[in-house]
């Protein structure tokens, strides 16, 4: 650190300051910290934030820390000689020391490594990604599905329900046949609907228990659109999510957006240039008449005030001045 002092007796304030930052600066000492989870695969939330809990990965970092420090003190021949047994003997305590906490990292990555494989055999079986920008993650599926808006209000995670490509079966939890998808909610019969996927579209066919598509009641079978609000029961509440169908709507919206520029915008780049010039132009000389204007109400003020100036000296000049007569020898007469 530099620290830039003047000998100055009125800076002596400024440099008894700048001398006591710099030997407290002294005493700065930065500890950086790496990552306790650097995933390798993409995985959805609720596997994230279990994964961020683990220990073991700041385990396996504090033993190697340890190991190297023990090798550090094996080379240097740090230790104390003077207590009973030779270096050498110390020296084996130090090396078995070391291979207990090798064997150790050993296993606890064993474990770790067989957790990700797990989770990432999960992700690659679910078809689910997880995009991460500073804060922000997007939990993304390549099929069809419901995202659970209020299905329990004490959850913490976030729930997907992908549509299989055939028949996916809806009904309360328990039911027998078992649903494909089973909800615990009110008003939830062990048959509520079945919803469709062919071709790419998705159709919501309701059976025993009563299901709305924004807030309408549906009583037969309705084909489902990116972005509808599904409600099974009384306030079992889904978002419907339409991967493919999205990006067409998202295709044809940026593609009607760019037809209205065109029609709003029919000049060319070049008359586009032509109409700034002279809008430009128009600015200045607005600035010019702007001053001019402002010039001429200053003339026309001082004029006015030496006009007023030279009426009160004619005024003044035509005050009679009383005269004295004098006599011939030049006083004056009484």
């Amino acid at each position: 650190m530099i620290a830039t002092v003047s000998p100055a007796m009125c800076n002596y304030g400024e440099t008894l300051s700048t001398l006591r930052y710099a030997s407290r600066a002294k005493n700065i000492v930065n500890k950086p910290v790496v990552n306790e989870v650097r995933p390798s695969v993409e995985f959805c939330c609720t596997l994230l934030i279990l994964c961020m809990q683990d220990l073991n990965v700041r385990l396996i970092r504090d033993l190697r820390a340890e190991i190297k420090r023990l090798k550090m003190i094996i080379t240097d021949g740090n230790f104390d000689v003077s207590q009973p047994g030779s270096s050498k003997t110390v020296t084996e305590l130090f090396s078995e020391d070391i291979q207990r906490k090798e064997n150790q990292i050993a296993q606890l990555t064993k474990t770790w490594a067989g957790k990700w494989e797990g989770y990432q055999n999960i992700i690659e079986d679910s078809n689910l990604a997880l995009h991460s920008e500073g804060i922000k993650m997007t939990v993304a599926s390549e099929l069809p599905h419901f995202l659970a808006v209020d299905d329990d209000a004490l959850g913490t995670g976030v729930v997907i329900y992908r549509l299989q490509d055939e028949h996916t079966s809806i009904g309360a939890a328990g039911s027998s046949p078992r649903p494909d998808i089973e909800l615990n909610g009110l008003d939830i019969e062990s048959h509520h609907c079945i919803v469709e996927h062919v071709s790419g579209k998705v159709y919501l066919t309701p059976h025993d228990g009563t299901t709305s598509v924004n807030t309408d009641l549906v009583t037969s079978k309705i084909k489902l659109t990116h972005g509808d609000i599904v409600q099974f029961g009384s306030s079992t509440v889904f978002r419907f999510n339409h991967p493919q169908e999205a990006a067409e709507m998202k295709e044809r919206d940026e593609t009607r957006a760019r037809g209205r520029l065109l029609e709003l915008s029919p000049v060319s780049p070049r008359d586009m240039l032509e109409e700034q010039r002279l809008a430009i132009e128009r600015h200045y000389e607005e600035k010019l008449e702007s001053m001019r204007r402002e010039m001429e109400s200053r003339n026309q003020h001082e004029k006015e005030r030496l006009m007023q100036e030279l009426e009160k000296l004619k005024i003044s000049s035509s005050v009679e001045i009383p005269s004295v007569q004098v006599g011939d020898e030049g006083a004056p007469l009484g």
